[in-house]
């Protein structure tokens, strides 16, 4: 658990130093920047599928650029934002990471596992709820139930992929 929790925190950083170093460069360069980034990151996915798995130490190596690959993905998205919104959501991550792998830790033995099929089913649920969003307008759904499903997928999947964190431990 220590190794796999490391290495989150590792890929993190890594993600973390190719999007603020992709932001020293040229706003100009941004959009060039992500579309870099989006396929170096999906070549790296691509090694790692081939790659034997026994090799670790060359996987991790390419899954700390796919890491940093994707924070290079973000660069444009990120100069949208504020500092303070970016600092915000890694707290929140930590604390939701935090709080349901204690859940899990805590638990009684294979607790959380007994609810897979629950939360599998919530996620055909958002897919659902997803599709009708896309297709909506067209099929004449009103702006009130569009906003209640966007609201709907974002709540539901945040809380539906935090109780996987605790399933996942």
């Amino acid at each position: 658990m220590r190794k796999v929790y490391t290495f989150l925190v590792a890929m993190s950083a890594s993600s973390a130093l190719g999007a603020g170093g992709a932001l020293l460069a040229s706003p100009a360069l941004y959009g060039m920047l992500s579309i870099g980034g989006i396929i170096g990151g999906l070549g790296g996915i691509i090694a790692l599928a081939f790659i034997n798995r026994d090799k670790i130490l060359l996987r991790q190596n390419i899954a700390l650029g796919v890491a940093a690959a994707m924070g290079i993905s973000i660069v444009k998205l990120l100069s949208f934002v504020t500092p303070s919104v970016v600092f915000l959501a890694l707290a929140g991550t930590a604390l939701i990471f935090a709080g349901f792998t204690t859940a899990a830790l805590k638990a009684k033995s294979r607790a959380f596992l007994n609810i897979g099929g629950l939360l599998m089913g919530g996620v055909f649920v958002l897919l659902g709820a997803g599709l009708l969003q896309m297709f909506g307008p067209a099929l004449g759904v009103s702006a009130g139930v569009m906003s209640a499903l966007h609201s709907f997928s974002l709540w539901g999947g945040l809380g539906i992929f935090s109780v996987f964190i605790g399933y996942d431990t």
